[in-house]
């Protein structure tokens, strides 16, 4: 199993996360408080689920909707 998890915040990346068959291969950036607790890195997603949305990921409901939207100022 292989999963990578980057975290951005207003489009820069401030951590990036690489596990390879359970081993963590890559950390770039500062870590996240969260990482402290955890020895799982996989549970680091369900973290960010809950910070991002501000709910926990058992919270949202199964039919929910996701929606994206992203804005650029085309003044130049």
């Amino acid at each position: 199993m292989i999963f990578i998890i980057t975290y951005a915040e207003d489009g820069k990346p401030i951590r990036v996360i690489t596990v390879k068959e359970g081993i963590t291969t890559e950390n770039d950036g500062v870590p996240l408080e969260f990482e402290k607790k955890e020895d799982d890195k996989s549970e680091l997603i369900y973290h960010l689920i809950e910070k991002i949305l501000g709910k926990s990921f058992q919270e949202i409901n199964n039919n929910a909707k996701c929606k994206r939207f992203s804005f650029k100022s085309n003044f130049f």
